[in-house]
């Protein structure tokens, strides 16, 4: 019975096939925005990790607004040996893998990471070849060994098996490759070479800890045992003595931390909104179309159809038009998760290997109930409406003038909601179009054009760097080198790069300050060499720039911006001052100010401003830097002699990450630019379907008054007289539509801007534009049925029935 429903369905609406495609065009646009918004949030919020019973693992470490941080290796042999709530903990942690094959081939950097047997474990992968990490491999002191990834295996290697075995040069260190492990899997995000995570008690650095719930213990009551130990401890642990407080948490907040799933929240109301929006225009052309059929619903009521019936009928209608619009919805969805996601590996931005934001059966299963909503909310008042027969009107309306004034009514109802929500898709595209405008616009506080500045990465593993004077050799060594290269206007190496990132965030005090009610500040730090400021382009104010002076053994000193200087000594010269780091410990690190620069930002434009300060990195030897030259040609045409250069000086060592200072902000935008794009496509289209939407109810309204509209124009009105026949009523549902969508924006727009310090609340001239856009739309869906009315023949209308 149901098939034979749908079949008769199919054939009636193949039958009207311009009309049926505009409704399935207008429905699939909609649920194309909303399914791909859907796919994002599943890829992100809702599929779950790719671990042996993910519900059970969690993350400890540091306190995080937005998520959880590391843990120093000592605290977390100490909790290791305390909990009882863990059925499993293992450390491990991302790292960078310096790989030289021998012979003519030159060095090449992946990325990698460390992980203690543990972590091995608990995220359950096994080797397709080889074999994985064993207790031993983890003992110091064990020989070095890794493990290859398989495209790393195919690629690189030749997909040769003898692979198991052959030992490599990795970070300058002989290492036996034991096990390739399966392409899908990178962790924890993209990871194609792993080394086994050595711990003892007096290692000096940190990393991620991945813990597994003891059977039968929930979350909250391991949280009240972990405070307990954590409390009972105290000065033992390293987090105590930083004043960095320790927390549990979900491990999918190492993956996807709190601040981005409140993006990703955010970001689906848009594409609920534009759904919506698709929904009424449909609801609209779908009530116009039924209205149009009411003499022949009324003739096959009289003939004894029941209006059970008729409701079925024209529900199996809608029913089809929503499946097939969830056809092109789902083929839109997936075409721009795939977009999406290229445009974050293209930008080296992208989300930990497991997530995508294709479609796969639980998508299948959400397209499956998207389909359904809107085939109900799209269909199901219109056959309602159509259905409530009136056998006496509807014999006589003779086809043209079913709009009765309730469904009059509805309709104006329809329009108001149209423009409202256009209203509130337009508002939050341009809220982000200004910040993204801000964000382009940001001064970092560098005046070297950034197309001028090449900037690379390098990574000194190997053990002839281990100590500090051994690496300053190195990068003074190239710094000279580079700098007697012919175009090379200055060389540098740092820890930091301008627009993109610093060395670290460091507590921050002034000497004889009591600590303020607030805490004590942060600041963005870095060390840098004595070419940095020329590089760059650093506007000195008061005092020096770092020099050559700032050696390993001269006195400590620092170079603060502007804005650190006005925090610490505002009422004063910071020149000459002691400022501590990490003064809440009880022996803070003691540094002289020596110079103040032009305020500085180091991270991305979209990161919250902070203070900076620099120092030098003959004092502080950094394993990881950033090495860039200023050229007086076009920057990128230096990258060979850059890389050439580093392999003079140390043939294994791969430079990597080389790109102008240009093309590292630009990525480092890209999340601000994506959102801003997203929020754009989504705003026109509303105003596409709004626009459409509205031109459908006028030329509606025309054809059902042809027959009024000819005969006072026989009888002498004027277009304006027509103009207030077919829209007199535009003006007030445009009028009370942008009322609510700006009252609605209001708070919307408060609630993006809160997402991105660039953004702003409830900004005059985002709201005016949208209110002009959506006029002009309302105007240009006028224009053509205002002037088909006009040109009705006055003479053939009368001759209508």
């Amino acid at each position: 019975m149901l098939m034979l429903e749908l079949n008769n369905a199919a054939r009636r609406l193949l039958r009207r096939p311009t009309q049926s495609a505009l409704v399935v065009g207008v429905l699939g646009l909609g649920l194309g925005a909303f399914l791909f918004l859907l796919s994002v949030v599943n890829g992100l919020l809702i599929r779950p990790l790719p671990f042996p019973e993910a519900d059970r693992l969690v993350a400890m470490g540091e306190r995080r607004d937005s998520g959880v941080g590391g843990i120093h290796a000592n605290d977390y042999l100490r909790l290791r040996d305390e909990l009882r709530s863990f059925e499993r903990m293992g450390m491990y942690d991302e790292a960078t893998a310096n790989i030289s094959r021998g012979g003519s081939s030159l060095p090449q950097r992946y990325d990698g990471a460390q992980m203690s047997i543990e972590a091995q474990q608990l995220v359950g992968v096994q080797p397709i070849l080889g074999r994985g990490f064993i207790a031993a491999d983890d003992q110091p002191g064990a020989p070095a060994v890794l493990l290859l990834g398989e495209r790393v295996w195919r690629e690189d290697f030749g997909a040769d098996p003898a692979v198991v075995g052959r030992v490599l040069k990795l970070n300058g260190e002989a290492a036996t490759v034991v096990g390739v492990l399966p392409e899908s899997f990178r962790f924890p995000f993209i990871a194609e070479v792993w080394m086994p995570r050595r711990l003892r008690s007096d290692d000096p650095y940190g990393g991620q800890v991945i813990a597994k719930l003891a059977e039968g213990v929930s979350l909250s009551q391991a949280r009240v045992e972990f405070d307990t130990v954590v409390e009972r401890l105290g000065p033992a642990l390293m987090a105590h003595r930083d004043q960095r407080p320790l927390s549990l948490k979900p491990l999918v907040l190492r993956f996807v931390n709190e601040n981005t799933r409140g993006i990703v929240g955010m970001i689906f109301v848009p594409g609920a909104l534009v759904l919506l929006l698709a929904c009424l225009n449909a609801a609209n052309l779908r009530l116009g179309h039924a209205l149009a059929r009411q003499q022949e619903l009324a003739v096959r009521g009289a003939l004894g159809a029941s209006r059970g019936r008729l409701l079925r009928e024209l529900l199996a209608e809608s029913v089809l038009l929503a499946l097939a619009a969830t056809a092109v919805g789902l083929v839109i969805a997936d075409a721009a998760g795939r977009w999406l996601l290229a445009v974050f590996i293209a930008n080296e931005d992208a989300p930990a290997y497991f997530v995508n934001f294709g479609i796969d059966l639980r998508m299948f299963g959400f397209a499956l109930l998207a389909a359904l909503v809107t085939a109900l909310a799209s269909g199901l008042w219109p056959a309602l409406r159509a259905s409530r027969l009136d056998l006496q009107q509807g014999l006589r309306a003779g086809g043209r003038s079913g709009a009765d004034a309730g469904a009059g009514r509805a309709v104006r109802a329809l329009v108001v909601a149209e423009i409202a929500l256009t209203v509130l898709l337009l508002v939050g595209a341009g809220t982000f179009l200004r910040g993204l405008e801000r964000t382009f616009a940001f001064d970092f506080g560098t005046a070297t054009p950034p197309t001028e500045v090449l900037t690379g990465r390098l990574g000194l593993r190997d053990a002839r760097y281990a100590d500090a004077p051994a690496k300053q050799l190195f990068y003074q060594s190239l710094v000279e080198d580079l700098e007697a290269q012919p175009g090379v206007r200055a060389a540098s190496v740092s820890s930091a790069l301008p627009g993109t990132m610093a060395g670290a965030t460091e507590t921050i005090g002034a000497a004889g300050q009591a600590e303020p009610n607030g805490g004590w500040p942060q600041a963005l730090a870095a060390h840098v060499d004595p070419g940095f400021a020329e590089v760059y382009g650093l506007e000195l104010l008061e005092g020096r720039l770092l020099d050559a002076r700032d050696t390993a053994d001269s006195a400590r000193v620092v170079v603060v911006d502007a804005r650190l200087a006005q925090e610490l000594w505002p009422a004063g010269t910071a020149l000459g001052q002691t400022l501590w780091v990490n003064p809440q410990r009880a022996e803070p690190e003691a540094y002289t100010v020596v110079g103040v620069i032009a305020s500085l930002h180091l991270e991305d434009a979209d990161d919250p401003v902070q203070p900076t300060l620099l120092a030098p990195l003959a004092q502080h030897p950094r394993e990881f830097v950033t090495v860039a030259i200023r050229t007086e040609g076009d920057a990128l045409d230096f990258a060979p002699l850059l890389a050439e250069r580093v392999r003079q000086l140390d043939a294994d060592l791969p430079v990597y990450w080389l790109r102008t200072q240009q093309r590292a902000i630009e990525m480092g935008r890209i999340g601000p630019v994506i959102l801003s794009q997203m929020f754009t496509a989504i705003g026109l289209l509303g105003l596409v379907l709004a626009a459409t939407g509205l031109y459908g109810v006028l030329a509606q309204a025309v054809l059902a008054r042809s027959r009024e509209i000819g005969i006072r124009r026989a009888i002498g009105a004027d277009a304006r007289s027509v103009l207030r026949l077919v829209g007199g009523g535009v003006g007030l549902q445009l009028t009370i539509g942008l009322s609510i969508g700006l009252a609605l924006a209001l708070p919307w727009s408060g609630m993006l801007a809160s997402e991105n310090f660039h953004t702003r609340s409830a900004e005059p001239a985002v709201f005016i534009a949208a209110l002009l856009v959506v006029l002009l739309a309302a105007v240009a869906a006028f224009a053509g049925p205002l002037l088909r009315a006009l040109r009705i023949d006055p003479m053939q209308a009368l001759r209508q029935d």
